[in-house]
């Protein structure tokens, strides 16, 4: 990898930052098939390579995906907003982490509620290795590298 290459790699992963604004603009086919192509692409230990890619353009699918979706973030919100309430309580928490707890919070709820109008959605399915597990029941300690 030359210099330029190397540099331009490390501004993107030092200034990457989270997403909080979302649009329901289409993406072209050739650009989800490019994401998909960079995604099987990355290292996996053992070159196991145990993921699978869906990608998931149709309607009623997502339609029946936000439902679920849906429970998932409003249990989270939840707990997290009984988190920051006991925190506030034990004055474990300033005013700004609190604050910024709270707009994590309203990103999370945003995205529950507006997850219908996501245009397409890469899920990625992982198997886990049974090889990963299976010091778990050995006699002895060993380390499994992945």
């Amino acid at each position: 990898m030359d210099s330029a290459t190397t540099g331009s790699m490390f501004e993107m992963m030092y200034t990457c930052r989270s997403m909080r604004r979302f649009t329901s603009q289409d993406v072209p086919e050739a650009t989800v098939r490019e994401l998909v192509d960079a995604a099987i692409r990355a290292p996996s230990g053992g070159n196991a390579q145990s993921w699978r890619f869906i990608v998931v353009r149709d309607s009623e699918v997502k339609r029946r995906l936000a439902k679920e979706v849906g429970k998932g973030t409003g249990w989270k919100i939840t707990v997290d907003e009984r988190r920051i309430e006991a925190a506030r309580r034990a004055g474990d928490i300033t005013g700004e982490e609190e604050a910024r707890a709270r707009r994590g919070l309203a990103v999370f709820e945003a995205l529950g509620k507006h997850f219908e109008q996501i245009p397409v959605l890469i899920c990625v399915c992982v198997e886990p290795d049974p090889v990963s597990y299976t010091h778990l029941t050995l006699p002895t300690k060993v380390l499994v590298c992945g």
